[in-house]
């Protein structure tokens, strides 16, 4: 059988990750770590953070805006516990986190996840490498709007002209090919289902452990 590589495809097989067999299905950051929810009520942060008005992800990593106009960023790269230590102001503590199941290269990479919906991957040398993003939370956005929760034709609208990607084992995913800064640096996700009725139900950059 014979597999044609287009220049999407290209971008999803450079990007840094974990694959493993095509049973898995994007649902919760790995086996063995938890989905990700929405936040309950209106609270954008969990009990001890103070809010935030956005997370803005991104292709090296993301800014949390604060209620009072205070940016936060964490970039690919960052030392774990300087990046627990700027987001817990306005995120408060992660709600769990652990070590995936059998991930590939990076077999101790872990997850840091926050009640209302953001995961953010850690490799063994303890430095942020990716970051994951599931739910309905619409404060999780990109640059170009492209948000949680969002209608498809809405995403479609947006600056970040998403494209699906035809070779992947796992159903319904996609990139956005506007939020490419470098070959295998890109935002991708995936959508709730097929047609005009789907949302963007997950959203991710950098490394990752999806089973393939």
């Amino acid at each position: 059988m014979s597999i044609r590589l287009t220049a999407l495809s290209v971008l999803f097989l450079l990007a840094t990750g974990c694959e493993s067999t095509t049973e898995g299905a994007p649902d919760a950051p790995a086996s063995g770590a938890p989905a990700a929810g929405a936040p309950a009520g209106d609270a954008a942060a969990d009990s001890a953070g103070a809010g935030y008005e956005a997370i803005r992800v991104s292709a090296r990593g993301l800014t949390v805006i604060g209620s009072e106009g205070v940016s936060t960023e964490v970039g690919f790269g960052t030392l774990e516990a300087d990046a627990l230590a700027a987001l817990a102001p306005m995120l408060g503590a992660p709600a769990k986190s652990g070590v995936y199941d059998g991930c590939g290269e990076d077999a101790a990479m872990r997850y840091v996840t926050w009640s209302d919906g953001l995961t953010l991957n850690v490799t063994s040398d303890g430095r942020v490498a990716g970051w994951q993003a599931s739910g309905d939370n619409e404060r999780i956005q990109t640059a170009a709007g492209v948000q949680l929760g969002s209608p498809l034709d809405m995403a479609q609208m947006s600056d970040s002209t998403l494209v699906m990607n035809p070779e992947s084992t796992l159903e319904h995913e996609f990139a956005l090919e506007r939020e490419t800064v470098a070959p295998g640096q890109f935002v991708g996700g995936f959508l709730s289902g097929d047609g005009p009725s789907a949302t963007v139900r997950e959203l991710f950059s950098g490394s990752n452990c999806f089973m393939r």
